[in-house]
């Protein structure tokens, strides 16, 4: 159970961004070796955090965003809370969208909209089906896709020329300027779409010994693989500055069958993370029958929104809802020493 538990955790976080590398890119790589610390950041805050979370869920026996991250009991506060978050979630909705848009641009020419649609379409029938259906989805794609993804940036590192940068070539967003800074923030906002899905897994979970031994090897996982992609991005630091999708664009320099192979794990990834995301936003809505509908109708929304283009999302959007992550994530804390001590 509790690798299907650290499958879920992968799963809500290993979008586009992550698995193409944007985001180690722009987080990580352009402070050059110092990423590295970076990653060591973001394996602390990932670990911590996500048994932080499965710790509260278990105990206070609920999977409620507002819940989990509220220390004190107030209805207001904690549906402000809650639904502030699930509109987080719902923008995750809206980037993985425009990925899916970027790749299908980017390997085969086709209208951003194409990709979009696609993932959006494959999101809602999954989310329809409700956690149940993602549970099982997850565990069947999941390591697979971390193999695939964590193989070709193995391969992509060791056997690809290095090309140094000019100096200058490359600079960090001036929301995120100092890579201890940018690690905090990539963490912050990555949690913030984790929390349902954590919570949820810990309910389902045998026993919290579980859970936490779940959260904690997916959150080693998720900086492993950050690691071994930052590897590949410093090999050509204009070339990683340049695309939208770099992992895709050094599987080209290995060969197109790699190219081929890798675009549909980006798919598959894209699909993954969206799924977790949208299903947090969907838990603020109240069972009924225009559930369903309104289930439908934020999905369309979000594919118009997400032609606003996918690069453009993560270099402005992300950074503003790591912000805010950081605020969250004390909460969260407080929360969790007042569960250990009352309990």
């Amino acid at each position: 159970m509790w690798i299907s538990i650290a499958f879920m955790y992968l799963g809500a976080v290993i979008g586009a961004g992550f698995a193409s590398g944007r985001e180690a890119w722009q987080y990580f790589g352009v402070f050059g070796d110092l990423g590295y610390f970076g990653t060591l950041i973001e394996m602390a805050l990932f670990v911590i955090f996500g048994v932080f979370m499965v710790v509260i869920a278990q105990k206070e026996k609920t999977a409620d965003i507002g819940e989990i991250i509220l220390p004190f009991k107030n209805k207001r506060w904690s549906r402000l809370l809650g639904t502030t978050v699930g509109l987080i979630n719902y923008s995750a909705l809206v980037a993985l969208s425009a990925a899916g848009g970027a790749m299908f641009e980017q390997r085969f020419g086709i209208h951003p909209a194409a990709g979009g649609a696609l993932i959006v379409f494959l999101v809602l029938l999954t989310v329809l089906g409700d956690f149940d259906r993602i549970f099982h989805v997850f565990r069947v794609i999941m390591p697979f896709l971390f193999a695939f993804i964590v193989g070709t940036a193995l391969y992509a590192g060791f056997t690809l020329d290095k090309v140094p940068a000019p100096e200058g070539a490359v600079k960090p967003s001036v929301l995120s300027g100092v890579w201890y800074l940018s690690a905090v923030i990539y963490a912050s906002y990555n949690l913030l779409v984790t929390i349902p899905i954590n919570a949820k897994s810990a309910l389902r979970a045998k026993s919290l010994k579980q859970a936490v031994a779940g959260v904690s090897v997916g959150g080693v996982c998720l900086a492993l693989m950050g690691m071994i992609l930052l590897r590949m991005l410093l090999l050509d630091p204009v070339f990683s500055e340049s695309m939208s999708l770099p992992i895709l664009g050094y599987a080209g320099r290995i060969s197109p069958l790699m190219e081929n192979l890798i675009s549909i794990a980006l798919l598959t990834a894209i699909y993954s993370s969206a799924t977790s995301c949208y299903y947090g936003f969907t838990t603020r809505f109240k069972e009924g029958p225009n559930k369903k509908k309104l289930v439908i109708f934020f999905a369309v929304l979000g594919f118009f929104l997400g032609l606003v283009g996918f690069k453009s999302l993560i270099t402005y959007m992300y950074p503003l809802e790591g912000y805010f992550g950081m605020a969250v994530l004390i909460l969260i804390s407080i929360h969790f020493f007042r569960v250990i001590k009352r309990r």
